[in-house]
């Protein structure tokens, strides 16, 4: 018996058939409990004390990827100032956006430019969406028919991003919550 557990070969047969043993034991056990959702929360982790501010990281998937109406995270009235790459213009923007019947989910205006337009959503991602913007007032100093990426960043910031000559990014800002 001594011989047989001294054979190196014997001993890493006897510990791969104990490995897989467990493994497929503590595996069985996750499929079950995560199709039964009855694991308990681990405990947990104790707290980390520091002195700089702290600030909520972004939710990972904060909206849900092709849905038809705007994420509720957006809803309410942002503001900031865009730079438009192609001069280095720069004008304050007033988004006003809802969650409305329809594809039209809000407002935009450009004060220093004496444009309006309305907002008309094409799609939701895991974190941004798309809208169309369409001038209604002002159409001599704004381009119609635009389309505008904006990122969630936290609940008191958007990215704002729009492109219409064919350049990655032709115009953006961060706009936050008012």
């Amino acid at each position: 018996m001594g011989r047989l557990f001294s054979n190196p070969w014997v001993i890493t047969i006897v510990g791969g058939v104990i490995a897989a043993v467990v493994s497929a034991f503590l595996i069985a056990d996750l499929l079950h409990t995560s199709s039964t959702g009855s694991a308990q929360a681990p405990a947990p982790a104790p707290a980390v004390t520091s002195n700089a501010p702290s600030t909520p990281a972004p939710a990972a998937n904060p909206f849900t990827a092709g849905s038809t109406q705007l994420p509720e995270q957006l809803i309410g009235t942002w503001q900031g100032t865009v730079l438009q790459a192609n001069d280095s213009t720069q004008y304050p923007v007033v988004l006003q956006l809802a969650r409305s019947a329809g594809t039209v989910v809000g407002t935009s205006s450009y004060a220093t430019l004496d444009c309006q337009g309305q907002l008309e959503l094409d799609a939701v991602y895991t974190d941004s969406v798309e809208v169309t913007e369409y001038i209604t007032s002002g159409q001599g100093s704004c381009t119609s028919g635009v389309q505008i990426t904006l990122k969630y960043l936290n609940k008191d910031q958007l990215f704002y991003s729009f492109a219409y000559s064919g350049d990655p990014v032709d115009g953006q800002a961060t706009l936050t919550r008012s």
